[in-house]
């Protein structure tokens, strides 16, 4: 009897040791699952990375005006320059009484399909003396003309002068197109009130 008690006694022991031992291994998994749910929701932290964002609040479409400038073309009558060809300029020197004096001409051809009148200023700058000559003559089409200057100087030669020139042509009105702009109002949708949670 007492060999068979002591069985018994064995035989109950065994299953408090079996179940001792799983609640242990329980509480190893649960814990290791703790610590990997921790890494994955501290490692956004730590990096300063949401991993995950989302639209909390979609709000809604405000219609907004807004100002812009807009190009547009319009066609004005607006004067430019006649056209004209340089056919020639030159200068040079010539004695009179003894004395050398600085002259420089030049020659104009009007290209137009009408006359106008062409205005040429000079200027002969002697060291640090400037004479300026004009001269204004009306230029029939597809004609040239002659424009002529001198410096002289009685008492002393001007022939180390140097020449220079400015042409003025007249003016025409062609009707062309100019681009203008002007500021105009649009509208345009816009959201409000949008929300964005990161996780």
């Amino acid at each position: 009897m007492a060999e068979k008690e002591n069985l018994a006694g064995e035989n109950n022991e065994k299953p408090k040791i079996q179940k001792t031992s799983t609640n242990l291994t329980n509480i190893i998994i649960i814990i290791a699952l703790v610590g990997v749910f921790a890494i994955l929701v501290g490692q956004p932290a730590l990096t300063g990375n949401a991993s995950l964002c989302i639209v909390t609040n979609p709000g809604q479409q405000s219609v907004q005006e807004v100002s812009e400038r807009e190009p547009y073309t319009v066609y004005k009558d607006v004067e430019e320059p006649f056209n004209y060809n340089i056919v020639s300029h030159y200068d040079g020197y010539v004695t009179y009484n003894y004395v050398n004096k600085k002259y420089g001409k030049l020659e104009i051809k009007n290209t137009e399909d009408h006359s106008g009148i062409f205005t040429v200023k000079s200027i002969f700058t002697d060291g640090e003396k400037k004479t300026e000559q004009v001269l204004s003559y009306d230029i029939s089409p597809e004609t040239i003309r002659l424009f002529y200057f001198e410096y002289y100087d009685q008492y002393r030669d001007t022939d180390g002068a140097m020449f220079a020139y400015e042409v003025i042509p007249p003016t025409k009105k062609t009707n062309m197109a100019v681009t203008e702009y002007r500021d105009v109002t649009k509208t345009k949708n816009v959201a409000v009130g949008k929300e964005v949670s990161c996780l």
